[in-house]
C-alpha cells in the first residue's frame, strides 16, 4: 500500500514520536510510505512557533530557532523510519508563496470564513487556530487577529498547493494526518 504521512510540525515531540512510530511499523510491515516535513516553509509563524510560545511579531530569529529545531527533529524521525523522506518546500515555488499572499490579502475580516480554494474551505480551516489562541466564541475579528487570520490563511493556501502537488506526484492509497483540524 502506496501511504503518504503529511507531518509539518517535527518540533512538536508529543505528537512527532507516536506518528513516528506508526510509520516505522508501515514501513517495516512493507508499505511504501512516504514521510513529508516542512522544511522551512512557513518562515514567518507556524503551529510549532505558536507551540513554542513565539508570536507573530516576534523577532525571526526566535523564529527560525524553532525552524531549525523543527529540522533537526524532522532528520532525525526521517532516519529512524526508513521512509522516503520529503519536504513540502520543494513543491511550492516563491510565486506560489507570492500568490497565496496576494489571495489571503484581498480577503476581508467580514468574509474570510468563506473563502474557497481548489474546493476546499481555506477561510474556515485557517481559522482553527485563531479561534483556538484567542479563545474565539464568533468570528469578528480585532485588527491583530486578523493579521494572524491573513497569515493563517496564506499558509493553509502555501499547504494546500504543496500537499496536492505531492498527492499527485505520489498518488497514495492513505494519507494520515496527525491533527487534520489545523490548517496548515
Amino acid at each position: 500500500m502506496k501511504i503518504l504521512f503529511y507531518s509539518l510540525n517535527a518540533a512538536l515531540w508529543l505528537h512527532a514520536l507516536p506518528e513516528n512510530r506508526l510509520v516505522r511499523e508501515l514501513v517495516a510491515a512493507g508499505h511504501q510510505v512516504t514521510y513529508v516535513t516542512c522544511g522551512s516553509c512557513f518562515p514567518q509563524h507556524c503551529t510549532s512557533m505558536s507551540a513554542s510560545g513565539i508570536e507573530l511579531g516576534d523577532a525571526q530569529e526566535k523564529k527560525d530557532a524553532v525552524c531549525a529545531s523543527c529540522n533537526q527533529n524532522a532528520g532525525i524521525l526521517a532516519r529512524s523510519n526508513r521512509a522516503d523522506h520529503l519536504e513540502l518546500r520543494d513543491f511550492v515555488t516563491d510565486k506560489d508563496h507570492e500568490a497565496c499572499r496576494e489571495l489571503a490579502d484581498a480577503l476581508s475580516a467580514e468574509t474570510y470564513l468563506d473563502f474557497q480554494f481548489m474546493g476546499i474551505d481555506v477561510g474556515r480551516l485557517a481559522s482553527y487556530e485563531l479561534f483556538l489562541k484567542y479563545k474565539k466564541m464568533s468570528p469578528e475579528l480585532a485588527p491583530e487577529q486578523w493579521d494572524y487570520c491573513k497569515l493563517y490563511i496564506k499558509n493553509c493556501l502555501i499547504s494546500l498547493l504543496g500537499f496536492s502537488r505531492l498527492f499527485q506526484a505520489k498518488k497514495p492509497d492513505v494519507v494520515f494526518f496527525y491533527s487534520p483540524q489545523y490548517g496548515i
